[in-house]
Parts: structure tokens; C-alpha cells; sequence
């Protein structure tokens, strides 16, 4: 995942970004022998931010001092832990200033956030400003509007690097982001799943089998579920999970009649069931 900081460089695939407070700086300087390196990373991405850059090759040493939980792959790094919505592009001018001295508020009276970075003194003044140049565009006017798009820009990345900051503190405790001020982001929806249909079974080729398969709909796996006794509410199902629509049922005895539903599994454990057939075993 590549992601574009205010210094206007990228970080690429390899590389283990963590945002934490600066106060740790010199404690990986002197582990690593390679201050100048980390400096320079802290000015280049994060200004005077507060937070600084580490790479993987001190991950597994950083990682274990501060106990944060990341996980890694060829194209991801994903932090498992609620997160805050971080993005204020969707809020209107007002709405925006609003959040803004809403979230400062908020952590100002939280006794979870101590010594905020950057310090609720410069999101404050940036509050000031950017609410000065949106009284000012008001009449319009180029000039005006433009000041208040650069003042609401400066405060939204403040607001950025508090947030991360917080996710940081929080330490993945939903309760403390509530206190924040922030929104809590929305965990994706599982996408509807479609109800397979009707089972259909045929004899297998030899005696004691028997072949469900179903439309595979947009089940990326399925379970195979059968009983010998006429299904009822409190029916216990035999199932099997299979990666295809089409499952073959072993052992069975020949000539019985039995009962057969398929689950189709989602890619985040929706199930939907099919319709129930019956079918005798191939004698």
C-alpha cells in the first residue's frame, strides 16, 4: 500500500510505517546507530508533527516494546484495531469547523489523552484562522475563498495527525475513540449473500452414493448438509464443507431415502441456505 505524506514522498510496499509520539525518537537512535537516518525520515514526512517513521528491519524490536499489532504482507499493512474516521472531505465548511472544536473539546476533558500531538494549542489556532477566513469568504471574492480553502486544508491534516495520534493512545479500546471526538469508521457491511436455490441430486455410480450440487451464486465456499429422518426445526444436519457447489455423499445406505440442503458461505461467513430435496441412495 502506498501512501502520500505531506512531504510529498511515498513509502513503498516494504516499507513498516508506525505513527508515534516523537518522544521515543531518541530511544530508537540509540538502539539502531542510525539517528541521522530516522531525522531525517521525522522531517521529511512529518515536519514537526510529533510522529516519526520506523522501518521494518527495527519492526519486530518496535513493535515488541510498544505492543502494537500489525499485520503485514506483500501488499498491506493493516492496523487491527477500531479505527476513527480520519477523512473530512465529505463535511461542509461549517459542519467541518464544527467537528473540529468539537474533537478538541472532547479530548481536552478526556483524562485518556495527555499531552496530545500535536498539541491542541495548534489545532486550536488553526481552528481560529480557518474560522476567521470562512466568515471572510462569506461575501466571496477569489482571494477570499482561496485563504479559506488553504485554512481548511492546514486544519484538516492537524486533525489527521491527532487522529492517528489517538488510534495510537487508544490502543484499540473503542470506548477512549468515542471520547475522543472522532467517528468511529463503520467496519465494512458483508455483502448480501443470494439464496442458492434448489438442490439438485442425482444417483453417483456406485451404491450408497448420492450427488448434491447447487448454483454457486456468490458463495465462495459451501457446506453439504444431509439427514435420513424427515427435517423439522430441531433436524441436526451431518455437513461437510466443500470448496465447490457439487458434493458427493459417501456410505450412505442404498436404496434410503434421504433429505440434502446446501450452505453457500461468504467471503465474511454470511450463509444462506438452499431449498431442501430428498433423493434416494444409488442401490
Amino acid at each position: 500500500m502506498r501512501r502520500k505524506f505531506s512531504g510529498g514522498k511515498k513509502l513503498s510496499k516494504a516499507t513498516i510505517y508506525l505513527f508515534l509520539p516523537a518522544s521515543v525518537l531518541p530511544f530508537i537512535i540509540d538502539k539502531k546507530n542510525n539517528g541521522m537516518k530516522e531525522q531525517r525520515f521525522k522531517q521529511n514526512y512529518f515536519g514537526a508533527s510529533g510522529f516519526i517513521l520506523v522501518h521494518h528491519k527495527i519492526f519486530s524490536f518496535y513493535s515488541s516494546y510498544y505492543g502494537i499489532t500489525i499485520l503485514l504482507n506483500k501488499k498491506s499493512i493493516i492496523m487491527k484495531n477500531p479505527k476513527i474516521q480520519l477523512s473530512f472531505a465529505k463535511l461542509t465548511d461549517n459542519d467541518l469547523l464544527q467537528k473540529a472544536i468539537y474533537i478538541v473539546t472532547s479530548i481536552t476533558i478526556s483524562p485518556a489523552f495527555a499531552n496530545p500531538i500535536p498539541t491542541l494549542q495548534e489545532v486550536q489556532a488553526a481552528i481560529d484562522i480557518y474560522s476567521a477566513k470562512l466568515n471572510a469568504a462569506e461575501g466571496l471574492g477569489r482571494v477570499n475563498v482561496a485563504d479559506k480553502n488553504l485554512a481548511r486544508t492546514n486544519l484538516e491534516q492537524l486533525l489527521y495527525k491527532l487522529g492517528l495520534w489517538v488510534m495510537v493512545v487508544a490502543d484499540g479500546v473503542e470506548a477512549v475513540l468515542v471520547s475522543s471526538g472522532y467517528t468511529i469508521a463503520k467496519e465494512p457491511q458483508p455483502r448480501k449473500l443470494a439464496k442458492p436455490g434448489d438442490v439438485t441430486l442425482t444417483y453417483g455410480n456406485t451404491a450408497g452414493t448420492l450427488i448434491s450440487s447447487i448454483y454457486k451464486g456468490n458463495g465462495s465456499s459451501f457446506i453439504h448438509e444431509i439427514t435420513d429422518v424427515l427435517p423439522t426445526d430441531e433436524t441436526k444436519w451431518t455437513g461437510y464443507p466443500a470448496s465447490t457447489s457439487q458434493f458427493t455423499f459417501t456410505n450412505l445406505v442404498p436404496g434410503k431415502q434421504y433429505w440434502v440442503r446446501v450452505a453457500a458461505v461468504g467471503n465474511r461467513k454470511q450463509i444462506a441456505y438452499s431449498n431442501i430435496a430428498t433423493q434416494f441412495a444409488a442401490l
